[in-house]
């Protein structure tokens, strides 16, 4: 067990650190939470990798292609899986939409109105409220770019449904709109089931929560 300990540690010194997680978590977080990370321990090497499939970002995880990452919850395959941010989903309208001026997305209107819907993303969230309130998508284009989206949205082509968190620090003229009452997905952080975390995972772990609980109060 000592020499296990002291393996740990220089690791922590020399180490590799795989983390994986979806576009959103990507840009907005994880380059702030490694940098913080690598303040305390510079010698580990951490590895990023992004998967907007959220299926395949569980088994990147759960085979151990990456040491820990970002999921959205529930998730599917079994995991230690810790909640982290619970991330407001909204509908987003061009300036000129016909909702544009209303507080915000009646759910009862989801089917009324054209419909972009991505070919990346895992739309896990967006499947669940359409189904909740019995609408079907008026699928008008299918894209393979969340920017190329937002641009088309823009442009008045349609409205799409997106997390919160993948609006942050865009110049796109578009309106995000709640919905009433609030969608949300919560976001966790995840690893293997099998055996106990590595002192590098926990590590990164803490420095994660602690630097997030700063970003909620800016």
């Amino acid at each position: 067990l000592l020499m296990n300990k002291v393996h740990e540690i220089k690791n922590l010194s020399s180490g590799l650190l795989r983390i994986g997680s979806f576009s959103s978590v990507h840009t907005n977080w994880l380059p702030a939470m490694v940098k913080e990370y690598q303040k305390h321990y510079p010698g580990v090497e951490v590895e990023m990798k992004c998967c907007d499939d959220y299926d395949r970002l569980e088994e990147m995880i759960c085979s151990g292609e990456v040491d820990c990452g970002f999921v959205v919850l529930p998730a599917k395959k079994k995991m230690k899986v810790t909640e982290f941010y619970e991330d407001p989903v909204v509908a987003v309208v061009g300036e000129n939409h016909p909702l544009a001026d209303e507080p915000c997305f009646p759910a009862s209107k989801l089917d009324q109105y054209p419909y972009i819907q991505s070919l990346v993303s895992s739309e896990r969230e967006v499947d669940d409220i359409f189904e909740r309130y019995g609408k079907k998508a008026d699928v008008a284009y299918r894209v393979d770019n969340d920017f190329t989206m937002l641009s088309m949205i823009s442009s008045g082509f349609g409205f799409a449904i997106f997390p919160e968190l993948l609006l942050r620090h865009l110049n796109f003229p578009i309106l995000a709109k709640s919905f009433n009452p609030p969608e949300s997905r919560k976001i966790g952080f995840a690893i293997r089931a099998a055996g106990p975390a590595s002192s590098a995972i926990k590590s990164f772990q803490e420095t994660a929560e602690a630097w997030l609980e700063e970003w909620m109060v800016q």
